[in-house]
């Protein structure tokens, strides 16, 4: 059973969206549409690096509670009756 920090981390990885304007036909109308797509785009990059950097903390205490496990099962195969 994942730990409370595992859940919690899952939970706040929000995978971002792609933004909208990038999907769209034809190209953009104006110098505003253009600056518009462009900040979403930026925003987009931002979101994405705060993704990735959520997952590799995600996937580091992932790493340290398989670790805390094989610790305690190998306490417990040693035959000791208290294994934190």
């Amino acid at each position: 059973m994942p730990s409370a920090s595992l859940s919690q981390a899952s939970y706040y990885c929000d995978e971002p969206d792609l933004p909208y304007c990038i999907d769209g036909y034809g190209t953009f109308d104006d110098e505003w549409s253009f600056s518009r797509s462009r900040n979403e785009v930026e925003t987009y990059v931002d979101d994405v690096v705060d993704f990735q950097q959520c997952l590799a903390e995600w996937l580091d205490a992932a790493g340290r509670e398989a670790d805390e496990a094989v610790e305690r099962f190998n306490c417990r195969a040693q035959g000791l009756s208290f294994c934190s």
